[in-house]
């Protein structure tokens, strides 16, 4: 079994991940990606054999609406949090000119999981319109899942941005939660 079908195994078992699936199946999300942390942390409790949920995670999801307003976006945000307010949303239409102020519709999905800071962090499960998952993983898992925190190249030493990673290390305090990771 490779890495992909590992994940997609580990997704389909957890059953508040299949529930936060379900709702964003619901919502009918173009091209719903679940991003970073509920990801991330999925593959380490399982290597480490901790218990797991995205109860205790943010849901960072990314999606593409260019017929979404602003104003849309927002209330998409609020019927979520009020309506599944057992979990965390944070929701990101990358259609909305207010993404990193850029053009609307400049940056696809694989781009924003890209933007991570970390490696391990830069996964993503989305949803086809045919109810199927797919995983998106611009750098592969093998850091994930080899329980590895590095850099994204936007966030490696000598960059702008890698104070900005240093500063996530630090303030996540991972190590302490799963003391088998290696930093880099």
């Amino acid at each position: 079994m490779n890495l992909e079908e590992r994940l997609l195994t580990l997704v389909k078992n957890d059953h508040h991940l299949l529930n936060v699936i379900t709702i964003l199946r619901q919502q009918h999300l173009r091209e719903a990606t679940i991003v970073g942390d509920p990801i991330r942390n999925l593959i380490w409790n399982a290597i480490t054999k901790q218990p797991s949920s995205v109860l205790w995670d943010k849901i960072t999801v990314y999606y593409r609406n260019i017929s979404e307003s602003y104003e849309d976006f927002l209330t998409t945000q609020a019927q979520l949090s009020q309506n599944h307010s057992q979990y965390f949303w944070e929701l990101t239409n990358l259609s909305l000119p207010e993404r990193a102020a850029l053009a609307p519709n400049q940056l696809s999905i694989s781009e924003a999981v890209a933007a991570q800071p970390e490696k391990c962090s830069a996964v993503g499960i989305q949803l086809l319109s045919g109810g199927e998952l797919t995983v998106i993983a611009p750098y592969g898992l093998d850091d994930a899942f080899a329980l590895r925190v590095a850099p994204t190249p936007a966030f490696a030493v000598g960059t702008e941005q890698h104070p900005k990673y240093q500063r996530r290390l630090h303030f996540n305090h991972w190590q302490e939660r799963w003391p088998d990771l290696t930093i880099g």
